[in-house]
Order: C-alpha cells, then structure tokens, then sequence
C-alpha cells in the first residue's frame, strides 16, 4: 500500500520535528511571555510617571497659587473689609476658580465662607471646618475626601495673615480633584489608581496584577505636602493573550510536521531573527533608549502584531510625555513658559545673580485695554495682540532675559538691564499696531519695574514691587511705565497705614468737616460755605484729602464719609447761621449714598427737629451722579427737596450730562468747575465760562464759581455774569472755629494759602 509524501516526513522526521517544536514553542512562549510582562511593567512604569508628573504639577501649581494669594495685600484687604470685599474677592476667586479640578474657597477666622464660591464641594468645607482647631500659623491641614461618584478630593487648608496680625484672619481652602485630573490624561484603561495620604499599601494584589507603590513630597515656599500613590495593572488579558497564543503555538507544531524540513528550517530562522528582534527591543527599553521599530508591513501574524502594537504603544507614549511637557510648563496661546514655570527658572537665575553681584530688573506688563479690544474685534483678534505682545517682548529684551503670560492680559519678565535701557524700552513697547483682517488695532502697554537686589531681595517681594510699580503706572496714564523706588516705598506703607486707620476714623468721626466760604465778588458779601472733608490722625499728621478720598472710593465706604460729615455739619450749623444769616452750607454726596435708608432719614430726622427744616443746605451732585441716577434715587431727591434742601450739580461741563436731564431735575443752582475759571483769561476760556452763565440763566439757577484765585479771574467772572464764587481769592477752608472769627464781608486777596 502507497503512502503519501506528507505521511512518510511525518514518520521519518516527527521525532525530530516534534522535538523542534515543542523547543521552538516553548522558546516563544517564554519570549513573549517575558516580553509580555516587560511590555507591561514598562507601560505601568510609563503610565505611572505621566500621571505622578500630572498629579505633581497641578497640586504643585495649585499649592502655588494658593501660596501666592494668602500672601496678598489685596486678599488681607479683602478680609478686613466688611463693605468692599465682593470687589476684590469675588473676581480674584472667580479668576482662579475657572479650572472645574481645583477650587479655592476662602473662609474667615470661624471657618465660616467668605465668598460664595460655585462649584464647592459643601461636604468637603465642612470638613476642613472641622479642622480649624488644628491649624495654626505655622501648619496646613490636609485631607483626602472621597466624594461621590468616586471623586476623590484633595483639601488643603492655610491660615491666611498678614504682617500686622498674630493671628489668622481666615483661611484659604484649595479643593483639588485628583480624580478628575487623572481622568483628563486618558491613560490605559487597565491601569488601576489608588491616592492616599498616608502608606496603605502594606499587603500586595493578587499575583496577577503587577503594581508600583511610591511616595512623593511637595515643597512650596514654607508648605509641605506628602502622599502616597499605587499603580496597578492587570495581567489577565495578557494571560489570556498567551494561552490563544499557546494554541496557536500548538498547531503552528503540527502544522511543522506536515512540512518538509526546508520549510522547517526556513521558518525557523525567520522566527529566530523576529525572536532577537523584539527582545532587543525589550532590552532597549528597559535600558531607557530611543527604540525604532522596524516593522514589517506585510507580516500578520503574531509576531507582527506584537511588533506593530509595541510600535504604536512607544508612539502615544512619546506623544503623551510631549502634551504633558506642554501642558505642564507652556502657555498655550503664546508658547511662553507659565507662570510655574518661570517662577522655577526665575528662581535658578537670581540665586546665579545673586552669586556674580549682576543686578536684575523684574517687570509686569499690562495689554491696556484688552476687553474693549475683544468687545470690538472679537477675542480672536484679543488672542492676535497676546500673541503680538509676547512677541515683541521676546525680541525686545536683551539676552539673557525670560518672558511668561502671568495672566490673561498681564505678562512678567526679567532681564538684565539698567534703568536707561529700561527707559529705551518702555518707549519701543509703549504703543505698536496689529493687523488683523485688513484692520489696524492700536495696542499699548503699561509697565512696572523693580530692581534687584535694591528693592527686594527674595524673588516674592521683587514681584509685589513690580506689581505696585504697574498699578501706580496705570493711575497716572496708560501706555506709560514706572519704576519702584525709595518714594512709591514709602507711599505704599503710607496707604496701607491709612486703610488700616480709616475704618476706625470714620466710625469715630474725626474726618471732620471744614467750611470754605461762598462769596458775593461784587459786595464780599458772605453767602454760604461748601463742607469739605479734612483729617488729622495723631499718628500720621495730616492726610491730604487726595490721599484719603481715593481709598474711600477704593473700599466703597463714601456713604461712612458721607454719614460722618454729615454728624459735623448737623452739630456746626446752628454757630454758622447765627454768625452768618441766611448762609447756606453745601455739602456733597454720591448716588450711593441714596441706596442706604438710614442716611436719608437721619437727614429727614433732623429737618424735623428744625424750625426751617433743611433750609440751610445744599446738596450738590457731579453730573455724573445725574447721570446715573434711577427713578428710586431720583424719589428719595425729591423728598429731600420738598424738606427744604437745595440742589446742586458740581462740576460742572467736566462729564457728560443731558439736557433734558438738567430740565427736568428740580436743580436750584449750577457751579462751574475750577478747570474753566484757570482758563477764562484766554479768549476761549472765557467764552465757553459766558455760554455756561447763559445757560444757567436760562435754566433759571444760580451760579457759582469755584477754585477762583486772581483778581483778573474775578473780574472776568463779574463780566460774564457770575457774581458767586469760593476759592483761594478769598478764603481756603477752615475749621469752625477759625470760620466763627471771620468777617462777614470778605475783601479779595491775590495770594495762595495752604490748606
């Protein structure tokens, strides 16, 4: 009986094939499965140093920025303002709170919230309520709270104080999603995450999950953070992977028998060379070097696809590690380095500097206007001239230099230079175009300055002078630059000084009020006085009413002022009208003052208790308090008049005010401003001072002209028509008792006194 050709190679060599096999098969299996657990310890090892370096970052950056706004003047301003906080707070946390993964809360000394903060996990702030007892000025309390929806939620607490309190006065609670910002990286869906603040990984996993444990610290300024992670990933797919590949090892065997020894051996060196192949490259990976994977596009067996699989996995982890790269320490929008980043540089550069005496110049620039820029071109257009200015900072600057976005319109750099290259530089970035869409969009830039090491010497203090420096900057004008020195120093703690004291000074009325008289230029006869505010603090002298009135503005307390100045006049009246018949006394308020009850019937009390009710005031207005005035405001106006009260717009021709506005209003009499009266002597400023005396007159009020200094100012004021005025020329401001000694009939005298 014949046999087959297959059946007699199957019996003259099975042996030796079987043998070859089963060797061949083991020798795979062990391969793969060592490459199989190589691949996966190097992407757990991988997937793990992406999300430890993520996780690092972000709490890094948050404990930072959590950092940074304790420290700040504006947060302990905040704190201790009862009236003014939703100005600052509010926006500041709403500018920090834009990240949905971290969340700051600020809470006051009682742990009560400060500022609404949406968002806030209410679970995780009663919490870190509980733990007010254990925080103190030199500790952070730190908790891990496992949310809902297994979010697992990292809380940091900081007391928050300020150098002139021994005690916090508040605290700041960050609210970090650890969870969700793993979720954010997409990493390998077999890979397992466990955070803890404290080591819980004593006992191991099952034996078929490998897994990494580490522990890692966080150093910020005086703040320290530790915590423990684990990483886990499964090995049962990849089992599973081996026993499909077991069977098809075994038939690839049998199919060897059937074969004939040429095939055998031609197969076998292929397989031996795709074998070497993938565990050179299991070896250069866990040697740490640059694999390159000579993929064969026609292969589809297993190895193959072993091959290509590790191809793509090398390639999305190297793309991974680039966006980390990126998202860790770039600004998306410029390229620039972040503000953490930069912080760190910076930090490098100055401690060389400070080792080669070589000073440096830290500056904050501000894109003015950017708002109205992006209301009107459109934020694509806003994203062009960040973009633009980034730029040409970097090229502005000399080497060695480093620029960073700090924030949305703001960016912070340094570089090297001196105080006349500074000067060359804020010309060459004061003002610059940017075409967009065949239109030109003006840009200009403000900017602060500080020096090192003669304004600050540690890094923190170098950037709050430059801030300062840019604020004062932005007060005198735009497009323009200041440097801080010896005197913005000195204005700072004076300011600060004063915000801590006016509280108090209001609340015990001693701003009080002084009269400056109200004259008739024909007779000299004395018609009236205007209160203004004036402050004498034992401990600072006299404050000049330009240093004061701001920071009232600043923490919305005019209606204190008001009410305050208001107890003076109310308790000086009954003197003033006795030494002086029929004088009435101006006094000024704002439409704020309106919103709050209790002044408006203080004022309505004290008609009450007078014969002549409010007969003896006036109220006067800006015209932009007109302006702004609702049909509310503009009832509880009328009330007040129809006690008695006269009505005054001051300031007048400086704002934009209606006409219709004028007549319709019950108004009783009109001031020129004092900007009019210093310019009457040139034939412009004269006529302009006519129309608004014919107006005036048409209106049927009276008129009054204010900051009148020279006898030649007078005289043209006579000519035009207006025959009230206050000012230098006759008398400065004086306090009541000084106001009792005066005259009644007052001559002019062409001289300036201080105030």
């Amino acid at each position: 009986m014949a046999t087959s050709l297959r059946f007699q190679i199957q019996k003259g060599f099975s042996r030796l094939v079987t043998k070859y096999a089963i060797l061949s098969g083991s020798i795979l299996l062990l391969l793969v499965a060592a490459f199989v657990l190589y691949t996966t310890r190097s992407n757990l090892v991988s997937q793990s140093d992406i999300v430890r370096t993520q996780l690092k970052s972000q709490i890094t950056a948050t404990l930072a920025q959590a950092d940074t706004l304790i420290r700040s003047p504006v947060l302990w301003t905040g704190l201790m303002d009862s009236f003014g906080r939703e100005t600052y707070l509010k926006p500041l946390l709403k500018q920090l709170n834009r990240n949905e993964d971290t969340k700051f809360v600020l809470l006051d000394y009682q742990g009560r919230v400060f500022v609404e903060t949406p968002g806030a996990n209410a679970e995780a702030v009663e919490v870190m309520r509980q733990m007010l007892p254990a925080v103190n000025l030199e500790t952070t309390a730190v908790q891990l709270l496992r949310a809902e929806h297994d979010n697992d939620l990292l809380l940091i607490l900081l007391p928050i104080t300020s150098p002139l309190s021994d005690a916090p006065l508040g605290y700041l609670m960050t609210q970090f999603s650890v969870t969700s910002s793993i979720r954010e990286l997409n990493v390998d869906d077999r890979l397992h995450i466990s955070f803890n603040l404290q080591p819980e990984f004593a006992s191991p996993m099952s034996w078929w999950f490998l897994s990494e444990n580490y522990t890692d610290q966080i150093v910020v300024g005086d703040y320290k953070l530790r915590y423990d992670t684990r990483y886990a990933m499964s090995l049962l797919p990849n089992m599973v992977m081996l026993f499909g590949l077991l069977v098809m090892t075994s038939l690839l065997g049998y199919l060897f028998v059937r074969r004939t020894e040429l095939w055998l051996s031609a197969f076998a060196a292929q397989l031996t060379y795709q074998l070497d192949q993938l565990v050179r490259y299991a070896q250069d990976i866990f040697a740490g070097k640059q694999v390159e994977i000579e993929s064969e596009a026609d292969r589809a067996d297993e190895i193959g696809t072993v091959v290509n699989t590790l191809e793509a996995l090398l390639l999305e982890q190297g793309r991974s590690q680039e966006r980390l790269r990126k998202l860790a320490y770039e600004d998306p929008l410029t390229g620039l380095p972040n503000f953490v980043r930069f912080y760190e540089l910076s930090l490098l550069h100055l401690a060389e500097s400070a080792q080669a005496s070589r000073p440096l110049t830290l500056l904050f620039v501000d894109v003015n206007q950017l708002k109205h820029i992006n209301d009107i071109y459109g934020h694509e257009a806003g994203n062009k001239v960040i973009q633009a200015s980034a730029l040409l900072l970097e090229r502005s600057l000399p080497q060695p230099c480093l620029v960073s976005r700090r924030s949305g319109d703001e960016f912070i750099a340094w570089a090297e230079i001196d105080d006349h290259q500074l000067y060359r530089l804020s010309e060459s970035l004061a003002a610059f175009d940017v075409d967009y869409q065949n239109v030109s969009i003006p840009v200009t830039l403000t900017m602060g300055a500080a020096r090192y090491p003669q304004d600050a010497q540690v890094f923190d203090d170098l950037i709050f002078c430059a801030e300062y420096a840019l604020k004062q900057a932005k007060n005198r004008a735009r497009n323009t630059y200041a440097i801080f020195d010896e005197q913005l120093g000195l204005r700072l703690i004076r300011n600060k000084q004063i915000e801590e004291r006016i509280a108090t000074a209001l609340r015990q009325c001693e701003i009080k009020p002084f009269y400056q008289p109200k004259v008739d230029m024909v007779t000299g006869q004395v018609a009236g006085f205007e209160a203004l505010a004036r402050w004498y603090d034992p401990k600072l002298g006299w404050i000049q009413p330009d240093e004061f009135l701001p920071i009232v503005e600043h923490l919305r307390m005019f209606s204190d002022l008001t009410n305050c100045m208001l107890t003076g006049i109310f308790s000086d009246v009954d003197k003033i009208v006795a030494r002086f018949p029929g004088a009435k006394i101006a006094f000024n308020a704002s439409p704020q003052d309106f919103q709050r009850e209790h002044l408006i019937d203080s004022i309505l009390d004290y008609a009450k208790s007078q014969p002549h009710g409010l007969a003896n005031f006036e109220l006067e207005l800006t015209e932009q308090d007109i302006a702004g005035l609702d049909e509310d405001i503009i009832e509880k106006l009328n009330i007040l008049i129809q006690a008695g009260i006269h009505v005054a717009i001051d300031d007048f021709g400086t704002k934009y005010s209606s006409l219709s506005r004028l007549t319709t209003l019950p108004l009783h009499r009109l001031k020129i401003d004092l900007s009019f009266v210093s310019n009457i002597t040139e034939a412009k400023g004269e006529e302009i001072v006519r129309l608004i005396v014919s107006l005036a007159k048409t209106l049927n009020l009276e008129i009054t002209a204010e900051g009148v200094e020279t006898l030649r100012q007078r005289d043209l004021l006579v000519a035009c028509g207006c025959r009230n005025a206050q000012g230098w020329l006759y008398q400065k401001a004086l306090p009541l008792s000084e106001l009792m000694n005066l005259p009644t009939v007052l001559l002019p005298a062409e001289k300036s006194n201080d105030v």
